[in-house]
């Protein structure tokens, strides 16, 4: 089963994104090393991490509309760093 040169630049693209997302979600919100020893513990922990995660980016992405953002270059999205 092969794929063509045009679908695996786009899988590995698509790749790409996904480590920058879970990299901010580890480092970002300080969610490398899970606190606690009961995996239902974690598992709520990390729910909350990634609600979290989800309402900055959402608010990164809604300070990209506003008309008068302050952008040094244009941007498809701002780090949480940055919305943080």
């Amino acid at each position: 089963m092969g794929f063509g040169e045009e679908i695996i630049i786009a899988l590995y693209a698509d790749h790409v994104a996904s480590e920058q997302f879970h990299s901010e979600l580890k480092s970002d919100l300080d969610s490398e090393r899970l606190p606690y020893g009961k995996f239902a513990t974690n598992a709520r922990l990390l729910a909350c991490a990634a609600f979290a995660y989800n309402l900055l980016r959402w608010i990164g992405q809604s300070g990209l509309v506003v008309p008068d953002a302050p952008q040094h270059r244009p941007a498809k999205r701002l780090c949480l760093r940055t919305v943080i």
